[in-house]
């Protein structure tokens, strides 16, 4: 595997990551409004 790949993946997989942890917190947002509007 060249070095370039492997950049291309970590990258990649960082990305991931980030768009998880942006759902995951707009998740735990919503949530919270619902209680509130409750």
């Amino acid at each position: 595997m060249s070095s370039g790949k492997l950049r291309e993946l970590r990258g990649r997989i960082r990305s991931v990551i980030a768009i998880q942890q942006t759902t995951r917190a707009m998740r735990m947002i919503a949530a919270v409004k619902l209680r509130k509007a409750q």
